[in-house]
C-alpha cells in the first residue's frame, strides 16, 4: 500500500524517530561527552513531556469517571482512545493539530452538568500542578514539563472556538448564562455523534442552547450546523433552510473539514429537498475543492445533484462510491453513521426505482 508523505511527519513517527536518534547517539563509541549529554537531555525532555501530557489527560478521564460522565473519545498523550460498544480502540493521530486535548463525553444524571464539566476541566491543570510540586526535587524535568502543561492548559485560548482550552472552558462555565449552556450543549452533541445517535433523536434543548447565542464565532457556526442537521434529519425542511443559511454565512469560521461537510450538505439539501440541481451544483463545486476532507458528504452530495439532474446511472454510481467511502470512515473512526447510511440507501432506492418506472410516474411521485 502506498504511503502518503504526510504519514512520515505524523506525530508518533516523529516522536519515535527523535527518541531513537537521541538514544542511538548515546551509544556511539566516538561521540563526545557533550554530544552524549545533549542526546540524553533530548531523550529525557521527550519522555518527561509525554509523561506530563499523559498524566494531565488521565486526570480528566478519572475526574469524568468519578462524576458520572461517560467518555466516548479522549486524547492520551500521542494517542487517541475511542470507547464504543465493541470495546475501546487506540489510534495514533495523523496530524499534529489532532494532538490537542480532545475529550468527548456526555454528563448523565440529575446533577448540574455545568458544575460537573467545570470539575472535569479543572482536573487536568490541578493534577499537573500537583505533580510538579511533588516531583520538583526527585524529577525536575518531569516537574517542569508538568508545570508547563498546566500553564498551557489554563491559558484562556479558544473561548469562542470549537476546542477551548481548560482555562477557557472554566471561564465560560463559571460565567454561566448562554455561553455556558452552549458549551455544554455542544459537548453533548459531540458525544451523541460519537456514539452514533441520529440528530433527530437529540433533545430540542440541545440545539436551542447550541444555536441561541449569536456572536459570529466558530461556536455559533457549529451550533447552527447542529441545528440544521437535526431539522433536516427530522424532515423540518423550512427550519432546516433557515439554519443552513445561517451556517453558510458563518462557514469561514468552521474548521476546513466541517466547512467542506457543510457545503456538501448545502448541495445535498438543494438537490434532494428543493430539486434545484443548478444551485446545488454551485455548492458542490465549492465543496469539491476540499473533497479529501469530507469524502462521504461530497460523494453523497454529488449523487444527489446527478439524480436531481436526471442522470440516474451516474447518480447510482456516485452513491455506491459514497458507500465505499462511508465504510472506510466508519472503520477508521470506530463508529457508525446511521444517518449517512439511511440517506444513501434512500437515494440508491430512488435511482433504482426511477430506472424501471416510467419517467412521468416517477416525477409525479416525487
Amino acid at each position: 500500500m502506498r504511503r502518503s508523505p504526510a504519514a512520515f511527519v505524523a506525530p508518533l513517527p516523529v516522536i519515535f524517530a527523535l527518541t531513537l536518534g537521541a538514544y542511538a547517539t548515546t551509544q556511539l563509541p566516538d561521540a563526545s561527552g557533550e554530544l552524549r549529554a545533549a542526546a540524553r537531555l533530548i531523550a529525557s525532555l521527550i519522555g518527561a513531556g509525554l509523561l506530563a501530557c499523559v498524566a494531565h489527560d488521565l486526570a480528566h478521564w478519572a475526574a469524568a469517571r468519578c462524576l458520572g460522565v461517560r467518555t466516548s473519545r479522549i486524547t492520551v498523550g500521542p494517542f487517541t482512545v475511542t470507547f464504543s460498544r465493541r470495546g475501546f480502540f487506540v489510534d495514533a493521530p495523523r496530524r499534529w493539530s489532532q494532538l490537542r486535548a480532545e475529550f468527548t463525553a456526555e454528563a448523565r444524571g440529575e446533577r448540574p452538568a455545568i458544575l460537573r464539566w467545570a470539575l472535569v476541566a479543572a482536573a487536568g491543570p490541578i493534577a499537573s500542578f500537583a505533580l510538579a510540586a511533588v516531583a520538583w526535587r526527585a524529577a525536575p524535568l518531569f516537574a517542569i514539563a508538568s508545570l508547563l502543561r498546566g500553564i498551557v492548559a489554563l491559558a484562556p485560548v479558544g473561548r469562542l472556538g470549537a476546542a477551548p482550552t481548560d482555562g477557557a472552558q472554566l471561564l465560560i462555565l463559571v460565567g454561566g448564562g448562554a455561553p455556558a449552556d452552549r458549551l455544554v450543549a455542544l459537548k453533548r452533541i459531540a458525544a451523541a455523534q460519537q456514539v452514533a445517535q441520529r440528530p433527530r433523536a437529540w433533545p430540542e434543548r440541545w440545539v436551542v442552547d447550541a444555536s441561541a447565542l449569536r456572536d459570529g464565532s466558530r461556536a455559533e457556526a457549529i451550533g447552527a450546523v447542529a441545528a440544521f442537521r437535526r431539522a433536516l434529519d427530522g424532515c423540518a425542511h423550512d427550519r432546516a433552510a433557515s439554519h443552513l443559511d445561517r451556517a453558510l454565512a458563518l462557514r469561514a469560521q468552521l474548521p476546513r473539514a466541517d466547512a467542506c461537510a457543510l457545503l456538501a450538505d448545502a448541495a445535498y439539501f438543494e438537490a434532494r429537498i428543493n430539486d434545484d440541481a443548478v444551485r446545488a451544483r454551485a455548492w458542490l463545486e465549492e465543496a469539491a475543492a476540499r473533497r479529501s476532507l469530507c469524502p462521504v458528504a461530497e460523494r453523497r452530495a454529488a449523487a444527489a445533484v446527478l439524480l436531481a439532474a436526471g442522470d440516474l446511472a451516474a447518480g447510482a454510481l456516485a452513491v455506491r462510491e459514497a458507500f465505499e467511502q462511508l465504510e472506510r470512515v466508519e472503520r477508521d473512526g470506530h463508529r457508525a453513521l446511521p444517518m449517512e447510511n439511511d440517506w444513501l440507501r434512500e437515494m440508491l432506492a430512488r435511482a433504482d426505482c426511477a430506472s424501471v418506472l416510467p419517467t412521468d410516474l416517477f416525477a409525479s411521485a416525487g
